[in-house]
């Protein structure tokens, strides 16, 4: 927060120390500029600031000074000729156009007219979006600088209609076109033209086993760039991809620190299976959380039916593909660091009753039904909201006694019920022991390089994050590291490593708790509430299900751990300018430990513990041949095929344990009596065959075909092979 007042104030300083300067120059120079004639033959039609200023340049001299957010201002249409003074020449181009001008010394500055009102109020904005042509685009994203909430895409005549600021900037995206960036400056109405992108389309994608030009692709794949989610502050690389990806949704049921969201491609297509899409890091099929996102050089998702059918089964909700930094030939050794800060606060807070607006309400409502015996019993008894607490109960509500001063810490109102008398009571707020303001930091080191020979690439990061809600700090350690070599002229050979270490706390789920019973009921019990009994101990809640957050930190523990490490070698051998054969063999391992333990308390004393280990583990072996030729004149063929052979295991060991004597040695093998235990091994091999074939005449017209077969040991003999194919053309 300091850095970025010192980087205003100095801006600030800059634009005062500008404006003088403009101002004393301009007050010698300004009116023999706008006195001089100039010949001038402008004639544009959709114009833009940038265009005409660059036609009055070329033909005048006559410099322009304006934001870069004004360069693709759309203006009227635009005609000027003849010998004219300049001031005429001005007031022909920019009247009417919402834009301003004055003239500093030998330069014209340009600045949008945009009212105080207009700032600040709300205007609904509406517009055709078109290309060079003048043809109507449909499904171009529009959305509103700053704000990925606020967003629309233009209907099957290009038209669109959103509600920003007045002083708002829009953004118009759409693939295969240049972004554009226009401010509203108050307008209700903005048509925009959109230039066709040569870098776009020219981009390399990641498809399965390979990759191939955008200007050539026939199916729906799109790429995020890892210097989008580069420096981050996310916990995740599904967080930091939040709003970046059309057609994928991503979303957390849970927000606690280091939980993965949830990816949804092309909608669901299970009601009681998982409808996530499968990722595969460099090759290998695996989970993304444990990234970091500074390592990622791309990511591109396969999400229709062309393009991640060479996945066969594995691919029904989409593919993911990560790839992963690697060094470069062009760059000698650079090292990076990047550090981040940052303190995070609860978004949202409940409008709940304090502890005197409980008592208050609580009281009166209780004494107008004076036939209601448990009420009348909640009035004068030891409750929430009754009289009768002494400094043992849970409850803190009491009459203040004669001669009495209100305890330090305490608070006091005049009892409804009886108002000769006073009550005093603690006021607790439950809310904001659950959720309180945390810190996040992170680190990250990486190293880049490389020669004619080899290229290396390494890093190492470590994330903390305090976490908001109560027991859910959490921290994250990676390790990353790819070289490639140069074995001979034809052949390239490539390794690969990846750790990770991620371990923190959680609210649990399932065991000893839940989130109702745990954070749902407790931050709702009443302010009036005692968090410390007279011995110092905290205490307990209405019920074992009903819990203050002193009691939870005090009494139970949900902790867990999990490393994951990969490992790959591959092999890249030319064998002749058109034919290339690729191989690669995987090692993946990803083993979680979760505890959960509940100390003996007031309630409870069997002190439950639970452990449970959960490894997955694969090994990959991949080999395919591609094949590129150019043949009479502008007709281009490419084939790939391959095969691949990939082992899982999933074993998954779970004991519970009750009866320890003392907390002091909180292991399971301290309970006396084992009340679950499970042991589960559950294997699966599969291999496949699949192949790519692709055609293309001057790349404008298009042909896919993909096919693959897929054999699965969950399946009996005589019914393991499946055949997924898939075509495409455009």
């Amino acid at each position: 927060m300091k850095k970025s007042s010192q980087c205003l104030r100095v801006a600030f300083s800059v634009a005062l120390l500008l404006c003088c300067t403009a101002f004393t120059i301009g007050a010698y120079g300004s009116e023999s500029l706008l006195m001089q004639d100039k010949t001038v033959n402008i004639s544009y039609q959709r114009a833009t600031v940038s265009t005409v200023t660059a036609a009055i340049t070329r033909q005048t001299g006559i410099v322009f000074s304006y934001e870069s957010s004004l360069a693709s201002f759309p203006m009227k249409d635009v005609k000027v000729k003849g010998d004219l003074p300049v001031d005429e020449i001005l007031a022909k181009v920019f009247a009417g156009s919402g834009i301003s001008y004055s003239v500093v010394g030998k330069a014209v500055v340009l600045t949008a007219d945009v009212s105080s009102s207009q700032k600040s109020s709300h205007i609904t904005v509406s517009g055709t979006v078109k290309d060079d042509k003048g043809n109507p685009l449909p499904g171009v994203g529009v959305l509103e600088n700053g704000n990925l909430r606020n967003g629309v895409i233009t209907n099957v005549l290009g038209q669109y209609s959103i509600r920003v600021k007045g002083n708002a900037v829009l953004e118009f995206s759409s693939i295969g076109f240049e972004k554009n960036e226009i401010p509203v400056n108050g307008r209700a109405s903005i048509d925009v033209v959109m230039k066709e992108s040569n870098t776009l389309l020219d981009e390399v994608v990641v498809i399965g086993y390979g990759s191939q030009s955008r200007r050539t692709l026939t199916s729906a794949v799109s790429r995020v760039s890892g210097e989008s989610i580069e420096g981050t502050s996310a916990t995740s690389v599904g967080d930091a991809l939040k709003g970046k990806i059309s057609g994928v949704r991503i979303s957390s049921s849970n927000n606690s620190p280091g939980e993965a969201p949830v990816f949804l491609v092309r909608g669901g297509s299970s009601i009681n299976q998982s409808n996530a899409p499968i990722v595969l890091v460099d090759g290998v099929q695996r989970a993304m959380d444990n990234l970091n996102p500074n390592d990622i050089e791309s990511i591109e998702v396969l999400k229709d039916a062309a393009s991640a059918g060479i996945y066969g089964a594995n691919a029904s909700n989409g593919v993911i593909l990560i790839t992963t930094k690697k060094g470069s030939r062009s760059k000698g050794p650079q090292i990076s660091f990047n550090l981040q800060g940052g303190w995070e606060s609860p978004a949202t807070r409940y409008d709940l009753m304090n502890g005197g607006d409980y008592l208050t309400f609580m009281r009166t409502a209780l004494n107008e039904c004076p036939g209601y015996a448990y009420g009348q019993s909640v009035l004068w008894g030891a409750n929430s909201a009754g009289v009768g607490n002494s400094d043992n109960s849970i409850w803190t509500p009491r009459y203040l006694k004669d001669g009495e001063s209100v305890p330090s810490g305490w608070k006091s109102i005049v009892d409804p019920v009886d108002e000769s008398k006073t009550i005093i009571y603690q006021d607790n707020d439950q809310q904001s022991s659950w959720f309180r303001d945390s810190y996040y930091e992170n680190y990250y080191v990486g190293v880049n390089g490389g020669n004619d020979k080899v290229t290396y690439a390494a890093s190492t990061g470590y994330t903390k994050d305090g976490g908001i809600g109560i027991n859910t700090d959490y921290s994250h350690i990676t390790f990353h590291g790819n070289t490639t070599f140069k074995v001979t002229k034809n052949i390239t050979a490539g390794t690969s490593f990846d750790y990770s270490q991620q371990s923190g706390n959680t609210i649990p789920s399932g065991g000893i708790g839940n989130y109702w019973t745990v954070l749902g009921r407790g931050m709702f019990m009443p302010n009036t509430h005692r968090d410390y009994l007279s011995d110092g101990t905290p205490a307990q809640g209405t019920n074992k299900t009903v819990m203050s957050s002193e009691w939870f930190k005090t009494y139970y523990t949900s902790n867990y751990m999990t490393k994951v490490s990969t490992a790959n070698f591959n092999l890249n051998w030319k064998i002749t300018p058109d034919l290339i054969w690729y191989s690669q063999v995987a090692f993946y391992d990803n083993c979680r430990r979760g505890n959960q333990y509940l100390a003996g308390n007031a309630i409870s004393t069997l002190r439950k513990n639970t452990e449970k280990w959960t490894d997955n583990a694969s090994q990959n072996f991949q080999t395919y041949l591609k094949y590129n030729k150019d043949f009479l004149g502008q007709n281009h063929f490419d084939a790939m095929a391959g095969y691949e052979y990939r082992y899982h295991s999933k074993n998954v060991i779970k004991l519970t344990t009750e009866g320890a004597v003392s907390d002091k040695v909180p292991t399971t093998s301290a309970g006396t009596t084992v009340t679950s235990y499970g042991d589960t091994q559950t294997p699966l091999c599969q291999i496949s065959y699949f192949g790519r074939l692709n055609y293309d005449y001057a790349k404008k017209y298009l042909l896919t075909f993909t096919m693959r077969a897929d054999a699965s040991s969950l399946f009996a003999a005589g019914h393991r092979w499946g055949f997924f194919p898939a075509a495409s053309a455009g």
